[in-house]
């Protein structure tokens, strides 16, 4: 048998892996290296998984494939990630939010076993080899055209990540599959107060908890659909970044391509307290700090710069002391405490962890083999599929588990 793997990134190395030497995978990549993404992931240390995936429902990690990974997910889950690396000698800790990485923090150890675990099965990997076509043959075979000329194989498994090349793309297209149109996901965002001055001194503090929401006008829902995401946010040059930001990039990502990512958002500050707790705490300040100056004693949490730059926002005086805070001042504070308005005007990379939502639609697929249900001897494997996660390990992890599970179909075939 011989099987074709297009795309060396983490899914294509990942399935040429786990497949037995009689597979004779070829691998073809478009770029002069495989595993560009797994080496960036993480800040460069990888985080591979997350152990949170065999405890919890995948629909809470996962906006759009979350269903058809449940049964994947359990044959090949978190604990058999990070088994399978132990067993290529890649040791693994657990961080905050059950993110998984490597114990040395390098993500060059995953990228390492993997190649070395795909050539010991006998794998080969051509790179520069951007794969033209696709054409399945009426034999059951598939022809595969990429620079090196045409060849058939018996079976072809497609890892491209993200459906970015419109050329690719219609050629499955042409074969009667669906294609969910791929649009970005986990992006930052780039904000209209980004120029301001003053907004740009906040660059790099850190709200440990907030709560970001938009309502973004959609062609199905010109009334705006509702998105809202927790957690820490990031101020940035150039706007809002960290996991609560890339958390709600993921939910809204259809929403946010559509608006051509300009839309009106608001950030709670203290979304744990409700509003007579938040009204409760300021007068409670008032009488506690009444010679303190509001822009000196902040409430909530919140840092102190911010905390200054909101009450400026709010009309408070920067001498005005917690005694002598009017009302207007008092309920203007509380107002950008709980709905600190901003307007996204674009989109920003978060880091090199670019994904896409979108690709092969998952009607197409049968997730017990990761098999093409219309042309029996494809095979579709990581973010080529129209599956993407949260950030944490998520992504990766579907990934290895679509993967694993291609292999284990095409083994069983052997």
């Amino acid at each position: 048998m011989n099987v074709a793997i297009i795309g060396a990134g983490a899914a294509g190395m990942f399935c040429a892996a786990n497949l037995k030497p009689e597979a004779h995978a070829d691998i073809y990549e478009a770029a002069r290296f495989p595993l560009r993404k797994v080496m960036a992931s993480g800040g460069g240390r990888c985080n591979f998984t997350n152990e949170n995936i065999d405890s919890s429902n995948p629909a809470d990690f996962y906006p759009r494939g979350g269903g058809s990974l449940k049964k994947p997910l359990r044959k090949f889950g978190a604990a058999a990630a990070r088994e399978f690396f132990a067993g290529l000698k890649v040791a693994s800790k657990v961080e905050d939010g059950g993110r998984v990485f490597p114990a040395c923090d390098s993500s060059r150890a995953v990228v390492r076993a993997l190649e070395n675990a795909a050539r010991a099965r006998g794998a080969r990997l051509f790179a520069n080899a951007k794969i033209f076509s696709v054409e399945p043959l009426q034999d059951g075979g598939i022809l595969i055209g990429s620079p090196l000329g045409e060849k058939r194989y018996d079976a072809a498994v497609v890892c491209t990540g993200g459906m970015s090349d419109k050329n690719f793309a219609e050629n499955f297209a042409q074969m009667g599959l669906k294609i969910e149109p791929p649009v970005p996901s986990l992006f930052a965002l780039e904000t209209e107060s980004g120029a301001d001055p003053d907004r740009r001194a906040l660059s790099g503090i850190s709200v440990p908890l907030a709560e970001i929401s938009a309502r973004i006008p959609t062609r199905k829902n010109p009334k705006g659909e509702k998105f809202s995401a927790r957690g820490a946010v990031l101020f940035t040059h150039f706007g809002l970044g960290g996991p609560a930001v890339l958390k709600f990039s993921s939910l809204a990502a259809r929403a946010a391509h559509e608006a051509d990512y300009k839309f009106d958002f608001s950030v709670n500050f203290a979304p744990d307290f409700s509003e007579n707790r938040r009204a409760a705490e300021l007068e409670k300040a008032r009488k506690d700090f009444a010679k303190k100056r509001v822009a000196n004693a902040p409430l909530f949490g919140v840092a102190q710069k911010l905390w200054a730059h909101l009450a400026k926002l709010s009309g408070v005086a920067p001498q005005t002391e917690y005694a002598s805070l009017g009302k207007a001042g008092a309920n203007a504070l509380l107002e950008n405490i709980a709905r600190f308005g901003e307007r996204c005007r674009g989109r920003s990379a978060h880091k090199a962890e670019f994904v896409t939502c979108g690709g092969i639609a998952r009607t197409e697929i049968d997730f017990s083999t990761m098999r093409c249900k219309k042309i029996p001897n494809l095979f579709f494997a990581g973010e080529c599929l129209d599956i993407d996660a949260f950030t944490g390990g998520f992504n990766l992890q579907a990934a290895w588990t679509t993967a694993k599970i291609c292999a284990d179909a095409i083994n069983a075939s052997l």
